[in-house]
């Protein structure tokens, strides 16, 4: 498959902090031309034609990250009178003999759409075009981008039935070589229009619609898109973690949260795992001291580091870190929680505190058998359902009574409060 990537795009809205050229604008883990050039080594293109303006410095950037995907680009040199009427693409009509791919750089699109954009069956007088059916992508109001009604997979001027659908069309299209016909057909007193090109290739029945309600998509013009397409990656990425349903509707905001907070400040795996270590280190040491409120708040922290663990996956950045194999460590670990979760019951004194503490050690026994037979990798090992499940019940567990002591606490204090006004008048003026 052949693609043609318009760098020709104007970015002139893009503001941004750094010198660095707007392609190489970073969003969510790559920049906006690593994700490019990225999905469509993945979605299967082999030959790709870049079209750059005139005397830019955009070739030596795209040719760097292609080369890192096996990729060598062929360059074509707009003139900018022809890329501002829009008319860029006729520069490739000597190597486009048979369907290829149009796709701007500022439209961002997953390596599955791409995949079934490629592989949606066209004929050599048809064009293809990748429409948004869904009501959640919030670009859909984008002045750039238009509606299309279709019916039966294919694009109709105008809304003629009930049956007929409506949607967003991304700018990203399969074209044949009757393109390059069309666009000499149209006016040349006004930059092309490739939603108009589409109608017109509606009336000959030719305008077909790839449909999709993913939100794998996005279209950069301002610094405020950049970070709406981040957050979308963000989710997608928590959205592939292996939870079960209930961990998924508990956890997965959560997990949006911190992630899309983590990229913004551009946290890199190692750095996650060492703070999380760290703070299950320092809620162990809280749990170990016997004071019952200092060990509920480090079972609270140890929980909280523990619910970490799976996004370690899904930051950027190498960690070797391997879980200790059938060794004393494990042995020590659970040692050391037993003891503390012992403490930690005594200290409390009550039938129920003893219960909570009880409760925690058989967590931190399961926690550690499960870790036995984990994968060497340890975000994936423990990015299953029972151990989220089992670091939520931790969490609970240490929240519920302390919430209770809370209202135990509080009682006795607006009662002795109510006491003392009653008895003195006041709690400021002498009687």
């Amino acid at each position: 498959m052949k693609c043609v990537l318009d760098a020709t795009v104007d970015f002139r809205r893009l503001l941004q902090s750094d010198d660095n050229h707007k392609l190489l604008t970073s969003i969510y883990d790559k920049s906006m031309v690593e994700h490019q050039i990225s999905a469509l080594k993945q979605a299967g293109v082999r030959s790709l034609f870049v079209l750059v303006l005139q005397d830019t410095d955009v070739k030596h950037i795209i040719a760097r990250v292609a080369s890192r995907y096996g990729l060598n680009p062929t360059f074509l040199e707009v003139d900018p009178e022809v890329a501002k009427q829009k008319r860029s693409l006729l520069l490739a009509q000597a190597y486009m003999k048979e369907a290829f791919i149009y796709l701007p750089v500022n439209r961002l699109v997953s390596t599955q759409l791409l995949k079934g954009l490629s592989r949606f069956p066209v004929s050599s007088h048809q064009m293809v075009s990748l429409v948004y059916s869904g009501t959640e992508h919030p670009q859909t109001q984008m002045n750039s981008l238009s509606r299309l009604h279709y019916s039966r997979g294919r694009i109709v001027a105008k809304r003629t039935s009930d049956d007929c659908k409506s949607g967003t069309d991304i700018g990203v299209y399969k074209c044949t070589p009757i393109i390059f016909k069309l666009i000499e057909r149209m006016p040349k007193n006004r930059p092309l229009n490739w939603h108009q090109m589409m109608l017109v290739m509606s009336r000959a029945d030719r305008a077909l619609v790839f449909p999709t309600k993913q939100n794998q998509w996005g279209v950069i013009e301002t610094a405020i898109d950049v970070d709406m397409i981040s957050q979308l990656k963000c989710e997608q990425q928590v959205n592939k973690l292996p939870l079960s349903r209930l961990d998924h509707e508990v956890l997965s905001p959560l997990f949006h949260k911190a992630m899309a907070e983590m990229v913004k400040h551009k946290v890199e795996a190692p750095l996650l795992l060492n703070s999380v270590m760290s703070a299950m280190l320092l809620g162990l040491a809280m749990m170990m001291i016997g004071q019952w409120v200092v060990g509920v708040i480090g079972a609270v922290i140890a929980a909280v580091a523990f619910l970490c663990l799976p996004l370690l996956k899904l930051l950027p950045g190498d960690i070797e870190f391997k879980w200790p194999e059938r060794s004393h460590a494990p042995l020590l670990i659970l040692t050391l929680q037993v003891s503390a979760n012992v403490m930690l019951a005594s200290s409390m004194g009550l039938v129920l505190w003893h219960l909570v503490g009880l409760l925690m050690i058989a967590a931190s026994a399961y926690w550690v058998y499960e870790s036995l037979h984990a994968a060497d990798d340890l975000p994936e090992g423990l990015a299953g359902s029972n151990k989220l499940a089992l670091a939520s019940a931790i969490l609970v567990t240490a929240i519920v009574p302390a919430a209770l002591a809370l209202l135990i606490v509080g009682g006795f204090a607006v009662a002795h409060i109510a006491l003392r006004f009653k008895h003195q008048g006041s709690l400021l003026l002498p009687s």
